[in-house]
């Protein structure tokens, strides 16, 4: 684990990046600076990128919000998304056919076309599905659905493990904070996404290339960094993201150097590298 100034210094290294988004790539807005060049030297030098985020729905949707930003496609191999896995594996019916949806309306319907039914709550659901928030002051409205989901002893499908995520400087909730409150209520589970292996395998069954050969980047120690060390690959946290307070450069040595051993151990997590910004 080591601090790098440059990006390029690990080009070299590696053959297939997985890069997050939020965080990493954007901010919910816009670009991160010297994003676009460091894909453009990706490109250069013929290695490929693969874009790998926790966003709860299906590459398709994520694909329009890139090229808004700037991010064409010929910079980029594919979109994997939380919401693509969870997509083939619902494609089972293995949680019934019948759910009640937490998350905004934009991601409602997500795995209608796979012949499941949206329902109210008080309908008899079959599981719970999670997106996230519903995004204005409805918190007691999903306070009784995790109610309702106990009462019945329902899983809970959480499309996006992210706690948070920062959009333009503002830290806001996602669909993980919902599911870890349920956990605490003593429901159950079933996670989609980053750190899990479901997402890793979806990606890598596109390319031949070797684990020592592949790079995750990501700015969440408990989600993309996580994610690489179960998988096996190397990995680099971004520190602009969700840990800018505790591991920006804004701090001093000794302090990040304290910081970033105690959040290793707090989350069981270790990046190969570490670099603020690109």
């Amino acid at each position: 684990m080591h601090k790098i100034s440059k990006f390029n210094d690990l080009i070299e290294k590696y053959d297939l990046f997985l890069f997050d988004l939020w965080g990493v790539v954007h901010d919910g807005n816009s670009l991160y600076i010297n994003v676009l060049n460091t894909l453009k030297e990706l490109k250069r030098q013929n290695k490929k990128v693969h874009f790998i985020s926790n966003a709860p729905r299906l590459n398709s949707a994520v694909k329009p919000v890139l090229e808004r930003l700037g991010v064409n496609p010929d910079l980029y191999s594919g979109i994997t998304s939380s919401g693509d896995t969870c997509y083939e594996m619902l494609k089972t019916k293995t949680y019934g056919e019948k759910y009640t949806y937490i998350g905004l309306d934009k991601d409602i319907g997500m795995i209608d076309d796979l012949g499941y039914f949206r329902i109210n709550p008080g309908y008899y659901p079959d599981f719970i599905l999670c997106h996230g928030y519903f995004g204005d002051n409805r918190d007691d409205e999903i306070h009784n659905i995790l109610e309702m989901g106990i009462s019945k002893n329902l899983t809970m499908i959480c499309v996006n493990p992210d706690l948070t995520v920062i959009n333009m400087g503002r830290t806001l909730y996602c669909a993980g904070k919902i599911a870890e409150k349920y956990k605490d209520m003593g429901g159950n589970v079933k996670y989609f996404g980053k750190p899990y292996e479901d997402i890793y395998n979806l990606v890598c069954h596109n390319y031949d290339t070797p684990k020592s050969r592949i790079l995750a980047v990501g700015d969440s120690l408990y989600t993309d960094i996580l994610g690489a060390n179960n998988f096996g690959i190397d990995s680099c946290l971004v520190t602009q993201g969700i840990f800018n307070e505790k591991l920006g450069k804004h701090l001093e040595n000794s302090i990040f150097t304290n910081n970033i051993n105690d959040l290793s151990s707090k989350y069981n997590a270790r990046p190969s590298h570490i670099i603020h910004e690109f």
